[in-house]
């Protein structure tokens, strides 16, 4: 990798898959006033989950080919601002099994699979700002399975013309979208669900 530091944290040579990021959370939470940076690969970064106490996250370019470029699974009170995250498999970003009351502002999330952004199985009480979530299959935003509560703001949602729907939700309720944009074969497709205002 090239970069030199005075210590650092090494798994070993059996590689434990995504515990890079984890590393880093707890290297600055051992030294807050020393910068701490994490060399991962986009493979292992989407095998790792954002869990535990609240946190602010805050990336560049977070890409590859990996299931999720960020799970949240479970999380709560975390704060994902300003990333541009890619996976070519599945999701952009996930916030899935009970994520709730975290904070994603400004971040550009897309996928070649399912979407560029997915809340699904009860995530709920999330509140999201001026983001971009675009998918090349299925919808460019997914809400689904009890995700309920959530506020959306600012956001764009799209996906290509291979795609079923911009924002797509499903057995859902009371999400709400302020200043939405969808661009997509369907625009908004809306089952089973109740109380989305738009």
């Amino acid at each position: 990798v090239g970069l030199s530091a005075s210590s650092y944290l090494d798994p070993g040579s059996l590689g434990c898959i995504g515990v890079g990021t984890a590393f880093g959370v707890a290297a600055s939470l051992a030294y807050p006033g020393r910068q701490v940076i994490v060399a991962t690969g986009d493979g292992a970064f989407g095998f790792m989950s954002l869990s535990g106490a609240a946190n602010s996250f805050i990336w560049n370019n977070v890409s590859g080919h990996a299931f999720y470029g960020i799970n949240l699974n479970p999380a709560a009170a975390h704060s994902v601002n300003y990333n541009n995250v890619f996976s070519n498999a599945l999701i952009g970003v996930y916030l899935n099994s009970s994520a709730n009351n975290n904070s994603l502002t400004g971040n550009y999330m897309s996928a070649n699979g399912t979407a560029g952004l997915a809340l699904g199985n009860g995530a709920y009480s999330n509140v999201l700002a001026q983001n971009w979530s675009f998918a090349n299959n299925l919808h460019g935003t997914w809400i689904f399975s009890a995700s309920n509560n959530n506020s959306f703001s600012s956001h764009f949602s799209g996906l290509n013309s291979a795609g079923h729907a911009g924002l797509f939700i499903s057995a859902s309720s009371s999400n709400t979208f302020t200043d939405l944009t969808v661009e997509g074969s369907t625009a908004v497709f809306i089952t089973g669900s109740t109380g989305t205002v738009i």
